[in-house]
């Protein structure tokens, strides 16, 4: 239980179980890991800056239907990154000790379009021994041309720290 693992999804009345049966990608790369202790195909978007997501499209497949591989049962996500963006900063902050911050901006040059973006997060969560996850997101993008005659690179950069919570105090919060 916490914050600092993937987050489970429901999809056509399938629990994914972390994604295990759903093919994900980011800008064509694929997400899900072939082996993991949470299962074969386990998908974790935790390296991703939510804010830059471009295009989203999701293909609902027959369970029989397994065009995009093995883990693609349920369905698949594709998410798109963004070449541009407005210079922004962004602070929020909420109940649970939520803190978070997003700073982004692009820049054009010549031939291409260089693309920065920052994301830093504190978060407890509603346990009884807090998460205090902490989390930094930071991606770097260069683009050149259109998405069908054109190229980008991309250089991402994950941290992320929590304090699990404990299974014996898990255990006293639920009543057990």
């Amino acid at each position: 239980m916490g914050e600092g693992k993937a987050n489970e999804s429901l999809l056509r009345g399938f629990s994914l179980d972390h994604g295990t049966d759903l093919a994900v990608s980011v800008d064509g790369m694929p997400i899900n890991e072939r082996t993991h202790a949470h299962g074969q195909g386990y998908t974790d978007l935790n390296f991703m800056i939510p804010e830059l997501g471009d295009q989203q499209s999701n293909t609902p497949r027959a369970p029989i239907s397994r065009p995009r591989g093995d883990f693609a049962s349920v369905g698949t996500v594709d998410i798109g990154y963004l070449d541009r963006i407005d210079h922004q900063v962004d602070v929020a902050a909420g109940t649970m000790s939520f803190q978070h911050l997003f700073a982004a901006g692009s820049h054009d040059l010549p031939d291409g379009t260089v693309l920065g973006a920052l994301e830093l997060q504190h978060y407890d969560g509603p346990w009884d021994s807090p998460d205090n996850q902490r989390k930094l997101n930071a991606a770097l993008r260069y683009s050149e041309g259109e998405a069908d005659n054109g190229y980008s690179l991309t250089a991402m950069y994950y941290g992320g720290l929590w304090d699990a919570t404990p299974t014996s105090r898990n255990a006293r919060s639920r009543g057990a």
